[in-house]
Parts: C-alpha cells; structure tokens; sequence
C-alpha cells in the first residue's frame, strides 16, 4: 500500500514537473521566437542581402511582377538619392536613417516606421510616394532589425523614443519643421505609442497601417493562430522573462491606451481580411482613440497589403487626410505670425 501511495506521488509530481518545464520552455520559445534581432546587415549597402529581401518581400506580399519591379525600382531610387544618417537614442544605440530631401526646400516631413521584421525595403513604394507628393522623408531602420544597433525586437516599447530622437533629429535641421508620423504594422505600433509622450507642437499628424491592440493581444493571436496554445499562462510566464531579459513586460507596449491619451489627429488603416493583426482590433483601436479621427478599410486586403490591394483608395484617403493637417498647421503658424 505505501509503495502504491509512493508510486502515485511520483507520478504527480514527475507530471507537474513536466507541466512546469514545458511552460517554461513554451515561454522561453514565444520570448527568443518573437524578440530576436535580426541579422545584423547593412541594408543600404549590402547586394546579397538586398536581395534576399527583395525576394521575401516580393514573396510574402504576394507581389504582382509589375508592382515587385516597382519595389525593385523604388528602392535603388531611393539609395542612390537620400543620405543615409544617425542619430543616438536615449539609451545610447547607434540608429540610422536614409534622409529624403526636396530639391526645393520644404518645411514638411514625414518619419516612416517600417515593420516587424522587416526593412526600409519594404517601405520602399510608401517612401518614393509620399516624397513625390512633396514631402522630406526620414526612413529609419527600427532598432534590433539589423542597421540600426539593438540586440533585441522591443515591439515598439523603446522604438517609440527613438521616433522622438527622429523628430530632435528634424528640429535641429529646420527650426520651421513640420512633422508628420506613419508606421505600418509594428511600426504602426511605434507610431501609435509614441502620439502619447509628451511631443513637439510641430508634430501634427498621424498615418497607422494594420497596427495592433497591444503586445499581450498580438502575441496571443500567434500563440491560438499558429500553434494553437492558451495565452494563459504563456503570455503571462513569458512577459516576466522579458522584463528579467530586457526590462519591460509584454503588458508596457498598448498602442490603445496611447491613442486615448493623445491629441495628434490619428488616419486608422486595415485590411478586412488581416488575420495576422486580426481586422477586429482596428475597430477597437479607432473607436479607443481620443484624438481627431479617420477610418480606411481596404476590402479584401490581408496584412499589410491594404496599400497593394487598392492603391488608388489608399493614397487617395491617406494623401487627403496628411494635407489636411499640413495645410492646416501652416494656415495657423501664418495666422500667429501676423
């Protein structure tokens, strides 16, 4: 009988010891899966990397060959034109940037965040867009993404200081600078978090495309989406690594508790066939915001595509809703100077 109970013991525990370890393990999967950097390579200047991205990109956007050789084309464009620049950020990381600048002076610009795991590349036909409406561009490459320095992906957590670093970077060009903010996926996140902190005046608009809720709900959607496990207690194991690893819990990144605490006028994208970043938190994001508002829903986009899917709704909506607001706060700096 005292062998029967031993035995039964054993069994128990020798099953929440494994229970215990394969959270563990599960977490510390989800942490280094979702938060390592990418290699670190210089994106403007290396050819074999260039195009192996050009090929991922091409490939996961699902890219037509016309709109892939307009990638292709938009990119050398924008190598062989801009200045690629640095700046530090408040941590004291080395983060560069290519630097679009009009040939006939301008005091509007725009910083594009690009995504997760992602490049200025991708971004490509954005950038080449927005400066052929007239716009000066700062493109950076995101922290832990490969050319600008970082050892880990902090999903916007840290990034969005270093779009204030972008924006210290403008001011101390043009003192007249007139800034506008806009991200795609998690640079959409970046963007969103950083309208919250405490920004220059001159910082008066904001595009997100496909942005997420927070990190505790993406990460969720992977963990039932992609390898069909509970968030709980996953998510809530992993978040206490995270903060022990790199300083702060899943929980500190929440892009919908920054867009209630801002007054930036905020253009809201997605694609209503994005399971990745389900098309449901794009209304919870909008209905969340605070700020002056605009709404685009790209029927039949997937992630990210929205600008792929229906390029003449989106820049038609995205082209209006920036000339607004730059129109807007150039009307009120020439009314305050009379």
């Amino acid at each position: 009988m005292k062998n029967k109970k031993y035995l039964i013991k054993a069994i128990i525990a020798f099953l929440i010891t494994v229970f215990i370890v394969t959270l563990i393990a599960g977490s510390s999967f989800l942490l280094n899966f979702s938060l390592n950097p990418v290699k670190p390579e210089q994106c403007p200047e290396s050819p074999a990397f260039i195009q192996s991205e050009f090929d991922y990109t091409k490939t996961y956007l699902n890219m037509s060959d016309q709109m892939a050789q307009e990638l292709r084309e938009s990119y050398s464009w924008i190598r062989n034109s801009a200045e690629v620049v640095s700046t530090y950020s408040h941590d004291g990381l080395v983060l560069n940037a290519f630097f679009l600048k009009q040939k006939i002076p301008t005091n509007k610009y725009i910083i594009i965040m690009h995504g997760y795991k992602a490049n200025v590349l991708s971004m490509s036909l954005y950038i080449k867009h927005l400066y052929d409406k007239g716009y000066n561009i700062i493109a950076p490459g995101q922290r832990g993404h490969g050319w600008s320095e970082g050892n880990y992906i902090d999903m916007g957590i840290n990034a969005r200081y270093d779009v204030t670093s972008w924006i210290l970077f403008i001011n101390s060009h043009d003192a007249d600078a007139q800034i506008g903010l806009y991200g795609v996926s998690m640079g959409a996140a970046t963007i969103m978090m950083t309208t919250e902190l405490d920004l220059d005046k001159n910082v008066i608009v904001a595009v997100e495309d496909c942005g997420y809720t927070s990190v505790n709900d993406i990460f969720t959607s992977v963990l039932h989406k992609d390898f069909h496990l509970p968030a709980f207690p996953i998510i809530n194991i992993a978040s206490i690594m995270c903060k022990l690893k790199y300083g702060f819990f899943f929980g500190d990144a929440s892009p919908i508790k920054a867009v209630q605490n801002t007054s930036i006028p905020i253009l809201f994208i997605h694609g209503n066939k994005d399971s990745f970043v389900p098309f449901k938190m794009h209304g919870k994001l909008y209905k969340s915001a605070s700020c002056p508002k605009e709404a685009l829903v790209i029927d039949g986009a997937i992630h990210s595509r929205s600008m792929h899917t229906n390029p003449e709704l989106y820049w038609s909506t995205v082209d209006n809703f920036l000339e607004t607001y730059f129109n807007k706060s150039s009307t009120t700096e020439e009314a305050l100077s009379k």
